[in-house]
């Protein structure tokens, strides 16, 4: 038992540091540049030596990609269950909630988007758009072309993020929420798509 608990203990103690080295990545951030940061930085910043950084992480760029990923993965937490296209509601309300989180965590968002090349955070968000969409179509079993829907998707998430690319690059006030409510009604366009698109609403 006490060895378990021991066990369980140091499982802890490593997950609340590698939770504190991605953490302590988005407070240089706001400081200064991603390419400027050193793995000496953050590890001092973190409050641990480099060998206990690399004993969590490759390089920066593993840290960055994974803190990109934990945005990514809770951002899509939200997708709400069901068939959206069965009901073209849902990609809206997912979207509306969507557009809050990011509203929420737009200092940190901001930070992602501008870390230069390095950054990943728009394509991967963008990708799970897609990705999502498809799973929606799997689930419909649409008869309208499934190509030409796909060529849709992917020009509207495109302009998605490239009007959040713009927004960090030159962000004004209450801009995000004008572009939060532009990605819903783009959102409620595609819902609608799907929803007339399927089988179930072709037999009613």
């Amino acid at each position: 038992m006490q060895t378990s608990l021991t066990v369980h203990s140091r499982q802890q103690r490593r997950e609340r540091t590698h939770a504190r080295i991605k953490s302590s990545l988005l407070q240089l951030m706001s400081e200064k540049s991603f390419e400027d940061i050193t793995v000496t930085e953050l590890a001092q910043e973190a409050g641990i030596n480099r060998k206990t950084f690399y004993s969590h992480f490759e390089g920066m760029d593993a840290v960055l990609a994974e803190v990109e990923d934990d945005f990514v993965g809770q951002i899509f937490g939200l997708w709400l269950t069901g068939h959206p296209a069965r009901n073209p509601q849902i990609l809206k309300d997912f979207f509306r909630m969507l557009g809050n989180e990011l509203i929420l965590n737009q200092q940190n968002m901001r930070l992602l988007i501008l870390s230069g090349e390095h950054n990943r955070l728009l394509i991967k968000i963008k990708d799970r758009i897609i990705q999502l969409l498809i799973q929606s179509l799997d689930q419909a079993e649409p008869v309208f072309d499934r190509e030409q829907f796909l060529y849709a998707a992917e020009f509207i998430s495109g302009g998605m993020m490239a009007v959040l690319e713009q927004w960090a690059a030159n962000p004004r006030e209450d801009s995000l929420v004008v572009i939060t409510e532009l990605i819903q009604r783009n959102a409620e366009h595609i819902g609608e798509l799907l929803y007339l698109s399927s089988p179930l609403y072709l037999e009613s």
